[in-house]
């Protein structure tokens, strides 16, 4: 039996934030404000942040609480939901603080 191969280009740019950045720095003391504990992890999927590093806006992806995503099953909780607009509110402060 022969096998196969498969090749495949990403269609936007990776990226890495090394995590004495501001982006993970800002992140680090928003989430100790709200009593979230961080776990930076890399990723390997295509997010608005790949088009904006790419482009030399340094940035991160960041979860919001969902489970379930891009599938029938996605949720979010309106908790985890209220609680992401209180982590975007904070991020706003601190980088206007930098």
């Amino acid at each position: 039996m022969r096998g196969s191969a498969c090749a495949a280009a990403l269609g936007y740019p990776s990226f890495y934030v090394p995590s004495d950045r501001p982006p993970i720095r800002i992140m680090e003391r928003v989430f100790s404000k709200l009593g979230i504990p961080i776990s930076v992890q890399h990723g390997a999927g295509g997010l608005d942040a790949n088009r904006l590093n790419g482009y030399g806006i340094e940035c991160v992806g960041l979860a919001t609480g969902y489970s379930g995503n891009h599938t029938v099953n996605e949720v979010l909780e309106l908790e985890d939901l209220i609680r992401s607009g209180e982590m975007v509110e904070q991020i706003i402060l601190e980088s206007a603080a930098v």
